[in-house]
């Protein structure tokens, strides 16, 4: 072989392995670039937090009616930096008032979530079923959104409770042609570095940790939850047939209506 055709052969060998380099340096950056993301996601520090029903309103008559269930399909909780984050879409109905004699709480949810400051929750509530005297009617709902401010914190391997106290006593309202409308008032507590415990029967208990809040928040006519609100149980509230509440003050909203 001359020199001229040793150069070129060279040449040819080197461009071959360059290209061979190049495309595999090409892979192995993007493997890189996979596993570092994924290994980010992985990195993120979580904690879990736990959501529970109960009712522990002490009332005594409820006038004939022997069951309030309600079914929820969808739990959410906010912080400014993460916008809103789910935690469940699990369809679930608690019977509030076997919760109210028996005492005890009902898991709702649980999940692991990014460590952080939240500062609400939005539960949806599917239906709202009252049992008197045997016979079941669907209750209205100002709106079938709960949506409850409180801050508080979601700390790395720990567990953060969230407790919705629901008052049915205070929530359920009869009409003079016996229509239900539950406007709900809820106690809710939000504790940080908490000790639950959750039993195969979904029962929680709840000890320990750092209460950040601890409020009682009402429906009023225009689905709005308000801090230390309830509707007048005297109030004289009608629905018609389009499905519009009416108060005796003319003011007429209709269900499910929000601003």
């Amino acid at each position: 072989m001359n020199k001229l055709s040793l150069f070129v052969s060279v040449v040819a060998l080197g461009a071959f392995l360059g290209a061979g380099c190049q495309s595999n340096v090409g892979a192995n950056l993007n493997n890189g670039n996979a596993t570092s993301a994924a290994a980010g996601d992985q990195g993120t520090a979580k904690g879990k937090v736990i959501f529970s029903i109960t009712d522990t309103d002490a009332a005594a008559s409820m006038q004939g009616v022997t069951a309030v269930q309600m079914t929820i399909d969808k739990i959410e909780m906010h912080s400014a930096t993460k916008g809103w984050v789910n935690v469940s879409n699990d369809t679930k109905t608690f019977d509030l008032l076997t919760l109210k004699a028996s005492g005890l709480t009902k898991l709702a949810a649980e999940t692991n979530v990014a460590v952080g400051a939240y500062n609400q929750i939005r539960v949806h509530v599917k239906k709202i079923v009252v049992v008197k005297n045997g016979v079941s009617t669907e209750a209205k709902l100002p709106s079938n959104e709960l949506k409850l401010n409180g801050i508080f914190n979601v700390n790395a391997d720990a567990v953060t409770s969230v407790k919705l106290d629901i008052i049915v006593s205070q929530s359920l309202h009869i009409t003079g042609k016996g229509k239900f409308i539950f406007a709900p008032v809820i106690k809710l507590e939000l504790r940080s570095n908490a000790t639950v415990q959750v039993g195969s029967d979904g029962f929680v208990s709840i000890s320990g940790g750092k209460v950040n809040t601890n409020i009682m928040a009402g429906m009023d006519i225009k689905g709005e939850e308000k801090e230390n609100f309830k509707l007048d149980a005297d109030s004289n509230m009608e629905i018609n047939d389009e499905g519009v509440i009416e108060l005796k003050s003319g003011l007429k909203v209709k269900v499910g209506a929000q601003d």
